[in-house]
C-alpha cells in the first residue's frame, strides 16, 4: 500500500505502531493522520473519521495542508 507516499507493507501493524505513539501523545498530527488514513484504506470509516475529527479540532492553523487532504476523502 502506497500512503502519502509513505510504502506500508503490513497495515495492521502500522496501525499498531500508530495507536502506540498516540498512546504517548494523544495529539500527534502525524499519528493521527497515517492512521486515520490507514483505517480508510481498510474501510473502517468510523475510526478513520474520529482521528481525522480530533486532528482537526487540534491546532487547526498547525495542520492546514492535512485537512486539505482529509477533504480529499
Amino acid at each position: 500500500l502506497l500512503l502519502h507516499g509513505h510504502q506500508i507493507k503490513n497495515v495492521q501493524s502500522a496501525i499498531k505502531d500508530y495507536t502506540s505513539a498516540l498512546n504517548i501523545n494523544h495529539t500527534d498530527p502525524d499519528s493521527l493522520f497515517f492512521r486515520g488514513s490507514l483505517y480508510y484504506s481498510l474501510n473502517k470509516n468510523e475510526k478513520g473519521d474520529k482521528d481525522f475529527k480530533l486532528l482537526i479540532n487540534t491546532a487547526p492553523e498547525k495542520n492546514q495542508f492535512r485537512i486539505l487532504a482529509i477533504k480529499k476523502f
